[in-house]
């Protein structure tokens, strides 16, 4: 290390004495405006350079490299008043020059300057510093660097294994430096998360290089020997002991284990479902549904606060988990909804109101609609008054063609017709500020309709069915409207809204709308829908329990019309329990028991058509002493063989009740013959057949509606939810 003092006061002086080096000092002084001095340099190429002229007060100044020919290298020059650098790495060893004036472009005193070289190891990964890390310790590494220079860049190498996360934490006085990770191409490595730190998993292991740079556009130096210092601490790989569970519904909290921490909730996910994730307390810095595999499942809303809250709809059923990386302590919730899609829509049906609740930022939810071609019908949604949202309603039939409102406060109203007697959809969609008072109804209702209209009066009236799609409504009294054809040419639904809708499959296929009316003549029979008025009241699950009790006594998918009848006593107040007493008073219930005294096999009966399989020892003994000796009623016995099922006797018994509502409250038929088929073709628990099943219960739907050959359907329309509407 040298001080080198210049020899003459002339202006553009050309130094000739031997060049200085690196670490020496060059002391000059520039005599008058636009004076330049040159100053021979010892520099070499795998090295980088930082040349510093240093000065007075005044004077702005120009310092610059020049190679042997004149050609310049790097160069900076200040527009304020005060120190100057350039920081150059030459492409081969040798001989420069150092070119350096002051007030270049403006007069200005005389002035003293100090020239300073300093260098440190080239800016490139070939000539990278090296980090072992120790993953017995905790930190695994620490490296303390310094920055040279305003413009300088690090590049420490280490060697990283798959499955871990790597933490940076960053330590520096230097408030415009910037921390990352890189391959040995040089690519960046996307960070997995990062506020305190820089956290990241690779896929490959192998050589990586943790880059120390500052800020490369700074137009003024930084100041000199400014330290940094890296602490690394690695998480170690997930796995399925660490793993929560958290299921539609639940709220669960869980602690911050320190730096570096990922939470991993399973949760088991449908096709056909949204589910919303909601940060309830707590900080978090990510959240996010995740497939097995580690990727992040498509979001069907993007939110504008994504640690906050997060929703997707899984294409495929299965195991799925939702990703946690917390600050602190925090609490979540899941919630489960029907998708916002029109294959998977929830129901709304005409003259009935459904209440929902907009569950998510940008939530959408589809309600599906049976219409008839060439009604006309207005829809309402209207929102909580405490919302803080607003509200826009969108009909879409069936080839995708929308009417719909504009985006409105508290309630909007679409009219619109329907193009032909299939399926139509309303969406309704919020946007705006989530609150706790999101909720909102949708009702629908019939605004005109067919070719006639005929009501009757307060007495007992008898309407004659003409062509063309009609009204009737009897009103008072009781009222009747005659078919001159055969019910098996008809098909007859029973709406939520109390109506009843008749269609003529074989004839003019028109379809009607009877209101308030008692009785349906057919020239073969006379139906008595005072028997039936209530049944549309019932729930999809109690349409499933008393399924149930078809299985358990006849074995057999439940007739539609039979099903109906005790639909309509239960939604009327008689109890569960009183129908499974009735049921076994039923003649095709002594056909099948002839002899109440052999509790033998009926308890082997039931066992086999409610679980599909013998009973066990224990429950052979204690039911058939029970019913032998009087302590419970074969009814209650049904039951509690029902209520007390297991494991996978739930599954099959579920899916057995299922198919029962699928063949009779669904596909509307009666046949008792074709409905013990069907469970025939499901076959007992070890040999369960769902698909069979269905695809036997299908064909007798078919069979039913075919045009002259065709027998009486009779179902709901708008009422019972298919269970297998979801595959």
């Amino acid at each position: 290390m040298a001080t080198i003092v210049e020899t003459t006061d002339l202006p553009d002086f050309f130094n000739a004495t031997t060049p200085i080096t690196e670490n020496d000092t060059f002391n000059g002084q520039t005599e008058v405006e636009f004076d330049t001095d040159w100053i021979p340099v010892q520099l070499f190429a795998d090295r980088s350079y930082i040349v510093q002229r240093t000065q007075g007060e005044n004077g702005r100044a120009f310092i610059g490299i020049l190679d042997d020919t004149g050609t310049e290298i790097g160069s900076f020059e200040s527009n304020v008043t005060g120190d100057s650098q350039v920081v150059v790495t030459v492409p081969t060893d040798g001989i420069y020059y150092i070119e350096t004036s002051a007030d270049r472009f403006t007069g200005g005193p005389s002035l003293d300057y100090t020239i300073t070289i300093l260098s440190e190891v080239g800016d490139n990964v070939n000539t990278a510093e090296a980090l072992p890390f120790d993953l017995t310790t905790e930190p695994v590494a620490v490296y303390n660097g310094i920055f040279e220079h305003s413009k300088d860049t690090d590049y420490i190498a280490v060697e990283l294994e798959t499955g871990y996360t790597y933490q940076v934490i960053p330590q520096t006085n230097e408030s415009n430096s910037r921390f990352f990770w890189v391959d040995e191409l040089g690519n960046t490595i996307d960070p997995d998360y990062g506020s305190t730190g820089i956290g990241v998993t690779v896929e490959t292991a192998g050589t990586y290089y943790l880059v120390a740079t500052t800020d490369i556009n700074r137009s003024r130096p930084n100041e000199l020997n400014n330290q940094y210092r890296l602490t690394i601490e690695v998480e170690p790989p997930e796995n399925e002991d660490t793993v929560f569970r958290i299921a539609p519904g639940e709220t669960v909290a869980e602690k911050y284990d320190g730096f570096g921490d990922i939470d991993w909730f399973a949760v088991s996910m449908s096709a056909g479902f949204s589910y919303y994730i909601e940060r309830d307390a707590g900080s978090i810095q990510n959240l996010d549904f995740v497939e097995p595999d580690g990727d992040a499942i498509a979001q069907t809303s993007f939110t504008s606060s994504r640690g906050n809250y997060q929703a997707v709809t899984p294409q495929l059923a299965g195991e799925y988990f939702v990703q946690v990386i917390p600050n602190d302590a925090y609490r979540i919730s899941l919630i489960q909804e029907v998708a916002g899609d029109v294959s998977t829509a929830s129901r709304v049906a005409v003259g009935r109101t459904e209440e929902s609740t907009f569950d998510f930022f940008n939530d959408e939810d589809v309600f599906a609609l049976s219409v008839i071609e060439g009604a006309t019908y207005s829809a309402v949604a209207t929102l909580d008054p405490a919302s803080l949202l607003s509200l826009s309603l969108t009909a879409i039939d069936s080839d995708d063609i929308e009417t719909r409102t504009f985006f409105d406060t508290d309630q909007v109203e679409l009219t619109f017709e329907a193009p032909n007697s299939e399926q139509m959809f309303l969406k309704v969609s919020s946007t705006g500020t989530l609150s706790d008072s999101d909720g909102y109804s949708l009702s629908v209702q019939l605004e005109s309709f067919g070719d006639n209209a005929t009501q009757g009066t307060d007495g007992d009236d008898s309407f004659d069915n003409t062509n063309g799609n009609d009204i009737f409504d009897g009103r008072g009294g009781q009222d009747r409207v005659v078919y001159a054809d055969a019910s098996t040419n008809y098909t007859v639904s029973l709406r939520p809204s109390g109506d009843v809708v008749v269609f003529d499959r074989d004839g003019n296929q028109d379809i009607d709308f009877l209101l308030n009316v008692e009785t349906i003549v057919f020239s073969d029979r006379e139906v008595d829908l005072t028997q039936y008025g209530s049944a549309s009241q019932l729930s999809s699950l109690e349409m499933v329990d008393l399924a149930k009790i078809y299985a358990a006594y006849f074995n057999r998918a439940p007739d539609s019309e039979g099903l109906f009848f005790w639909a309509d006593k239960l939604a009327e107040g008689l109890s569960i329990e009183a129908i499974a007493e009735f049921f076994f008073d039923q003649d095709e219930t002594r056909a099948l028991y002839p002899d109440p005294a052999n509790t033998d096999a009926f308890v082997t009966s039931i066992y086999a058509n409610v679980l599909g399989r013998v009973p066990d020892g224990a429950g052979f003994d204690f039911w058939t002493e029970q019913l032998s000796l009087g302590n419970v009623t074969q009814g209650s016995f049904v039951l509690e063989i029902i209520r007390g099922a297991q494991g996978d006797d739930i599954t099959y018994l579920q899916n057995k009740a299922e198919l029962g509502v699928s063949y009779s409250a669904i596909g509307g038929l009666s046949d008792v013959a074709n409905g013990g088929a069907v469970f025939s073709s499901f076959g007992n628990s070890d040999l369960a057949d769902l698909a069979g099943a269905r695809q036997a219960a299908d064909s007798f739907v078919n069979a039913a509606n075919q045009i002259g050959s065709g027998t009486f359907v009779f179902r709901t329309l708008d009422v019972v939810d298919d269970p297998f509407a979801i595959a």
